[in-house]
């Protein structure tokens, strides 16, 4: 990754180009380089495997960690997805 470059500048360049607000993200991390990302999208999202400055950012901690299908159960819950696992 460039030195300048963060997960949170690269989403929002993306989110920008397509018209979505910072408050419609999701975004779902473990780790202190997820930081950024979590603090400023809309419903940012820790796993429960993640080190504690992570999930002290994050509006939620998952009850599932990312080798339990974690990303898969919180996008079930917010989508309404009938659970296939």
């Amino acid at each position: 990754m460039h030195p300048n470059g963060s997960k949170w500048s690269s989403l929002k360049k993306y989110a920008e180009q397509r018209n979505i607000k910072e408050q419609e993200i999701i975004a779902i991390g473990d780790d202190n380089n997820d930081l950024e990302m979590l603090k400023n999208a809309g419903m940012g999202i820790a796993m429960v495997n993640g080190t504690e400055e992570v999930k002290k950012a994050a509006k939620k901690v998952s009850k599932f960690d990312n080798n339990d299908s974690g990303v898969y159960h919180e996008l079930s819950e917010i989508f309404k997805i009938s659970k296939i696992i």
